[in-house]
């Protein structure tokens, strides 16, 4: 049970250091032109066009 334990804190630590330096990267931000909530926005409405939307619900 502690090995579990351990196991899990240790794969929760990694995974938090990976999103982490993900977000930290210089290439998440290399276009000024895309930060903000709207674009943000535009980018998730180009993404989950009908056709995606409908396949996601049905997998669901």
């Amino acid at each position: 049970m502690v090995r579990r334990t351990r196991i899990a804190r240790l794969t929760a630590a990694w995974a938090s250091a990976l999103l982490l330096c993900a977000g930290l990267s210089p290439a998440a931000s290399a276009a000024p032109e895309t930060a903000g909530p709207a674009s943000a926005a535009a980018r998730l409405d180009a993404y989950w066009t009908p056709a995606r939307t409908a396949a996601a619900l049905s997998a669901s």
